[in-house]
Formats: structure tokens, C-alpha cells, sequence
């Protein structure tokens, strides 16, 4: 009978430093997502506080008109 040698398992150095490499760049771009966005109603509420035209496909895009129906035809849960 032989006997099977089991090989250990590698870890891929390269492999794991790529992913983490990634994962920093993916991080990264959310903050930078969540501070554009803050940056977006910053100045979308500038605009509209000192009355400046905001174009129709910006006002889609980032303002929301109205809120959900099924809120408005709720009952209030207090008397």
C-alpha cells in the first residue's frame, strides 16, 4: 500500500493582497459616494434657497416630490 501524502494548503500571498488592495479601494470610492452625495444636497438646498432654476432631470434625479402613499392613508398611532 502507498501511503498519500496530503499536501498542505498554500495560501496565495499575492492572491490575499490583491483582495485586500480591493477591498480598500472599495471602501475608498463609498466614502467617496457618501460625500458627494452630501455634496449634492448641499447644493441642491443653496440653489433652492437663494431661488435658482434647478434643470427638471436633476430635480428627478435627487429630489424625492412627494412620499411614499401608504404613509399618507396610514392612521396616526396616537389619539
Amino acid at each position: 500500500m502507498s501511503k498519500r501524502k496530503s499536501t498542505p494548503y498554500e495560501v496565495d500571498d499575492e492572491f490575499f493582497a490583491q483582495i485586500d488592495f480591493l477591498r480598500n479601494d472599495y471602501n475608498q470610492a463609498l466614502e467617496t459616494i457618501d460625500q458627494q452625495k452630501a455634496d449634492i444636497r448641499q447644493l441642491l438646498v443653496l440653489l433652492i434657497k437663494e431661488d435658482i432654476p434647478i434643470p427638471e432631470d436633476l430635480i428627478e434625479r435627487y429630489i424625492r416630490k412627494t412620499s411614499d402613499s401608504k404613509f399618507i392613508d396610514e392612521e396616526l398611532p396616537f389619539d
